[in-house]
């Protein structure tokens, strides 16, 4: 099951992760349907979504910009739920 995190912006997350830190590109689509609202609960959801696979690995992410509803960015704390980090161990 791939890690997952919600970007700002799909283009500038996968030039990060990809460009920066050697992940592969597996897929970069965008989505709609009654699926999303039974997964985030959210009636009129469109999102973009990108696959990607660590350097070195099968260990995967999935990055989810929201395109409707847009959304807003908040402080994050490291001790607020859903506050995650993504850890890559490098020589």
């Amino acid at each position: 099951m791939p890690a997952w995190a919600c970007v700002s912006s799909i283009e500038r997350s996968c030039a990060f992760y990809c460009d920066l830190l050697g992940c592969e590109l597996l897929s970069h689509e965008e989505q709609t349907g009654e699926w999303l609202a039974t997964i985030f609960g959210y009636e009129e959801g469109c999102i973009k979504l990108a696959l990607l696979r660590t350097p070195g690995s099968e260990h995967l992410i999935e990055l989810i910009e929201f395109l409707a509803p847009s959304s807003a960015a908040v402080p994050i704390e490291p001790r607020l739920v859903g506050a995650a980090h993504v850890c890559f161990l490098v020589d």
